[in-house]
């Protein structure tokens, strides 16, 4: 069994690392794009610890409103393909849904966007305040 799902789990870890790169440049691009509000942020009184651990905190949100929303996603598509199989190949193919990936899988994803939102946070966290402000 492990043998033919074998591209199947390529597949998921490069999806994976594609979605490291995403979340990296998205965060980075939106770092750059916030520049003057996270300088005033630090202005007011927000630390260097609190500007990481805001970003952080929310490529953890965007991570896990994408894990939900593709979970539910997943099992409409499987469900589709499902009815459609019989179509196709001529048998029905048995539905059965596999929580258990979402136990071991959601927590890689999230690993994986902590991971990602590391180097943003740490740029974030070491902002200037005043070059912030004049910025643009």
């Amino acid at each position: 069994m492990g043998v033919q799902l074998a591209r199947f789990y390529a597949l998921q870890r490069g999806l994976l690392a594609v979605a490291f790169i995403a979340v990296v440049s998205t965060l980075l691009l939106v770092g750059v794009q916030r520049r003057r509000e996270l300088g005033l942020l630090a202005a007011v009184g927000m630390e260097p610890a609190e500007l990481s651990g805001m970003v952080l905190v929310e490529g953890l949100t965007v991570g896990f409103v994408g894990s939900v929303l593709s979970s539910v996603a997943a099992v409409g598509m499987y469900t589709a393909f499902n009815l459609t199989t019989p179509l196709v190949i001529g048998f029905k193919n048995p539905w059965r849904l596999e929580p258990t990936s979402l136990v071991v899988w959601v927590p890689v994803a999230l690993a994986t966007v902590l991971a990602a939102a590391a180097l943003p946070a740490w740029r974030t966290s070491r902002v200037q305040v005043v070059e912030a402000l004049q910025y643009e």
